[in-house]
């Protein structure tokens, strides 16, 4: 996790970005806003891909590369602390 602020406000606008967009193409799957010839593999294809990006991003937030870094970034201000 980047200590800079400015960083880590780009990666969390960069995930809602993400999801959002994984949800517009699944409700634009879901009610049929596609043309209808477009291959249904290219579709699935691209639903995938955007499932996937959203499911990363989100796992970067949720799991232990996100707090590992919090973890990480509290340690060293203890041991700064006890260095004074």
């Amino acid at each position: 996790m980047p200590d800079n602020p400015e960083m880590q406000q780009g990666l969390l606008k960069l995930t809602l970005f993400l999801v959002a967009s994984a949800m517009l193409v699944n409700a634009g799957v879901l009610f049929g806003w596609y043309d209808k010839h477009v291959p249904e593999i290219l579709v699935g294809r691209t639903l995938g891909w955007f499932e996937a990006s959203a499911s990363l991003a989100l796992g970067y937030w949720f799991t232990t590369s996100h707090s590992s870094a919090i973890k990480n970034g509290l340690v060293s201000k203890v041991a700064e602390g006890q260095k004074k």
